[in-house]
């Protein structure tokens, strides 16, 4: 039976039910009837009815994505929209199995599946399944935790030991995401690796192969790897489809957040397809996803960006509501800082803004703004000397091609007054701006990308590196964008406060 053959059983079934039913009434005016047995068998119509619409809503949420997708759904191998359930809502019926503690959870689209560290989903109708060469798979995720471990999202088996598989590893703490596909040419799946998914918010990846060359996708933009890992079909295991843990060879790597409308094609998607699925569920939480740290300090000490990295305050550090350029800032007597770990590891990459208003109020030693390290031990700095009764300020980026930080240096900043600093890399320049004065320096020192580092980002003190330097006075507003911004965007910073 072809599958638009089952497509039209199952939209006319619920018609025959009807029919039968409308004959069963009438059977019930008669006095030969057993009343008994004719209400069992109503009763059992009944149920199927309500089965039957069940399914006619799915029929019509097949036949909408039919349409809106171009024919996409000739193609699905399977479809587990998770909503509420484990089964595949495609015409195959290749139901799944929670094992563990799997709950669901507003999603993309209806309901997600929420794994906790130790639940998965399984598919054992996949065992010795011919995948082929003609292959994708699309699924969305959000990792929400246990950012020290490894964690599964969608395979049929970890690494080699299954035929494909996506994954997150541990480092760019906990935000690096890979996979591939294992043919006979290619027995690793990692043939994408270092792809950065970041925190807490919604991420959408397809991978798409064709037997020739393997294409990876993140949020609707397609990523540099292996493309010309494999070819031929896709190696044969068997081994149950796994969803939100590792897979058959591992029996940990369990992942923690959210996964929904995980959709298996036996195609290669085109880039336009990808963008269709990409903007029908699309959940737009970020208003500027380029905007990696918000801390404004009003109510703690939180990144508040939709990425939603805690801040950790340690020492003489406190909320002020007596001297703010808005609302609160934060408060630092010489002895505390801020700590945001989840930076640590983060490939800052050849775009980058750094924004921060800052107020000192002693002139005593070098002091720490912000940074993720101290000179070399960081990526990036801004600091304040003791120079100039302690009104010198500088800093810089650290590429391979420049190692130093301080490629600004002897800026003066005058003390117990309100500054704002803007430093802008574009991957060739830096740009350094003082209370919206575009500053003279090293804006030609570095090229390429920044140096990553095993470091917190650290505001009001100078990080890693250094034990000293702590910040005195007050620190607000700051904000980190991982794009450079142009003039009038640092035009607008200013003078928004």
């Amino acid at each position: 039976m072809t599958g638009m053959e089952r497509l039209i059983l199952l939209v006319l079934f619920p018609l025959l039910v009807t029919s039968s039913e409308n004959v069963l009434q009438q059977m019930t005016t008669t006095e030969t009837c057993d009343m008994s047995r004719l209400y069992v068998i109503e009763r059992r119509l009944s149920d199927l009815v309500t089965e039957m619409e069940a399914m006619q809503q799915e029929i019509t949420r097949a036949i909408d994505c039919c349409s809106e997708s171009g024919g996409l759904s000739d193609h699905v191998i399977a479809h587990y929209t998770l909503d509420e359930h484990t089964q595949d809502v495609s015409i195959n019926r290749r139901h799944g199995n929670a094992i563990g503690d799997v709950t669901f959870v507003p999603g993309v689209e209806g309901k997600a599946a929420s794994f906790h560290g130790n639940g998965k989903i399984e598919v054992t109708y996949f065992r010795n399944y011919d995948w082929g060469s003609q292959f994708s798979v699309s699924v969305w995720f959000k990792r929400t935790g246990q950012w020290g471990n490894y964690q599964g999202i969608l395979s049929n088996g970890y690494y080699n030991h299954g035929s494909f598989e996506i994954r997150m590893g541990r480092e760019y703490s906990g935000q690096m995401l890979g996979g591939g596909v294992n043919t006979a040419d290619s027995r690793e799946t990692w043939n994408y690796i270092n792809v950065l998914a970041e925190q807490n918010v919604w991420h959408h990846v397809v991978m798409s192969y064709d037997g020739q060359s393997l294409k990876y996708y993140l949020d609707n933009k397609i990523q540099n790897g292996n493309e010309n890992c494999c070819h031929g079909n896709m190696i044969v295991k068997d081994t149950p489809l796994t969803i939100g843990q590792a897979g058959v060879g591992k029996t940990n790597e369990f992942f923690y957040g959210l996964i929904d409308e995980v959709v298996i094609y036996d195609k290669p998607l085109s880039a336009d397809e990808v963008a269709s699925i990409y903007d029908k569920y699309a959940p737009n939480e970020c208003n500027d996803p380029s905007l990696i740290a918000y801390l404004p300090f009003d109510n703690n000490y939180n990144d508040a960006s939709c990425y939603g990295r805690p801040g950790v305050a340690t020492g003489g550090v406190s909320l002020s509501s007596a001297d703010s350029v808005s609302g609160k800032s934060a408060y630092f007597t010489g002895n505390g800082k801020i700590d945001i770990d989840l930076f640590r590891g983060y490939p800052w990459g050849s775009k980058f803004t750094v924004s921060v208003w800052f107020k000192r109020t002693s002139h005593a030693n070098y002091q720490g703004i912000i940074s993720n390290g101290y000179y070399t031990s960081g990526s990036w700095e801004i600091r304040m000397g003791r120079e100039n009764g302690g009104q010198m300020l500088g800093g810089g980026v650290v590429t391979n091609n420049s190692p130093n930080t301080w490629d600004y240096v002897n800026l003066v900043a005058t003390l117990s007054q309100w500054h704002h600093v803007a430093m802008v890399y574009d991957g060739s320049h830096l740009h350094y701006y003082l209370d919206n004065v575009k500053q003279t320096g090293g804006q030609s020192c570095c090229q390429g990308n920044i140096v990553t580092r095993d470091t917190p980002l650290t505001i009001g003190k100078a990080g890693v590196g250094k034990a000293d330097e702590y910040f005195y006075g007050y620190i607000d507003e700051v904000k980190i964008f991982r794009r450079a911004l142009n003039e009038d965007e640092i035009d607008e910073l200013f003078n928004e406060m």
